[in-house]
């Protein structure tokens, strides 16, 4: 089975006055049709950055790619001109944001936001477009569609507007909808109902979702692979319930160790040591050797290949093919 997206030892840097900076490391993985992706690390890891190269929007300025490629359902996006990419974007590929407020017009009412969307892409009349954002402001549990259709971003709460970008973003029915962190600017009841949706939308349209996120318990409840990135680079991925039941690499371990849900008054929370190092690239060895209490003298000097172990991959020396 062709993945819908598929991305192959992809590195992306930075130019500024201090030179080049590399913020994502050799990245390699793939999504398949009806999957749900989970990218899960702390912030600064490159997770965005993913998300935004995927649909063709390496940010700028200084942006660039320094080698592999992305795949679109078989097409190489660095091979297409620009007028193709936005073509392919929102039709085949379509991304929602942690913040809708920031994403949406404010000074343009909410449904001829979505009719633009279609407009350009599927070409449909006046006529046309409102009835087909009618049905999506209903289908993404919108109550009183006719009326939200005529408000303002900033008449609606912050669950609605996510709904909104949803609906903006399946408007064309794409292949893929890539999620960065869509629920961490809401409370915990609309999160539920955010998260809800799009286990619903995978089920009854097919799609497949890319979810970023630093939430593994989002995670353990949408995904069913799930990559663990550090400092740009994939440290472990697989079978999302088998790598947080039994993580392997010391930094999926301490990141799972750190939740909330393991804080005790007696020895408070359990963090990981250290910070993420800011220019990584420099760096020889392994990304995460400076904060790892498992570190041997070659994790410092060496970067450790990626191995396979059954169904999961880990970039570490404490392992063996």
């Amino acid at each position: 089975m062709n993945p819908i997206v598929e991305v192959k030892d992809l590195s992306i840097g930075f130019r500024s006055f201090a030179g080049k900076k590399i913020v994502i490391d050799h990245l390699s993985f793939a999504i398949q049709k009806k999957q749900v992706f989970g990218l899960v690390g702390e912030s600064g890891s490159g997770k965005s950055v993913t998300g935004l190269s995927i649909m063709g929007l390496i940010p700028q300025p200084g942006g660039y790619r320094e080698s592999g490629d992305i795949f679109v359902e078989g097409e190489s996006i660095f091979a297409m001109s620009s007028k193709e990419r936005a073509s392919i974007r929102g039709k085949k590929i379509a991304m929602i944001f942690q913040e809708p407020m920031t994403s949406l017009n404010p000074v343009m009412r909410i449904g001829p936001q979505i009719c633009e969307v279609l407009k350009i892409h599927e070409h449909l009349k006046k006529k046309e477009s409102k009835d087909r954002v009618l049905e999506l402001l209903q289908e993404v549990g919108i109550p009183d569609e006719k009326k939200v259709f005529n408000y303002f971003p900033h008449q609606l709460s912050g669950g609605m507007r996510q709904r909104v970008m949803i609906a903006m973003a399946l408007s064309c029915r794409p292949s893929l909808l890539i999620a960065d962190e869509p629920t961490t600017a809401l409370d915990v009841t609309i999160q539920a109902q955010i998260l809800e949706l799009m286990q619903r939308l995978v089920r009854e349209s097919g799609i497949s979702i890319l979810f970023i996120t630093h939430d593994l318990g989002v995670i353990s409840e949408m995904a069913d692979e799930v990559a663990v990135m550090y400092c740009g680079q994939i440290i472990e991925s697989g079978v999302s319930q088998e790598i947080l039941r039994n993580p392997m690499h010391p930094y999926t371990k301490g990141l799972i160790e750190a939740r909330p849900g393991n804080y005790s008054p007696e020895s408070g929370y359990r963090a990981i040591k250290g910070s993420v190092p800011e220019d990584f690239s420099t760096l020889n060895g392994c990304r995460f050797a400076q904060r790892c209490q498992h570190a041997m003298e070659k994790c410092f000097h060496s970067l450790p290949p990626v191995s396979q172990m059954d169904t999961r991959y880990l970039r570490c020396f404490l392992y063996k093919e």
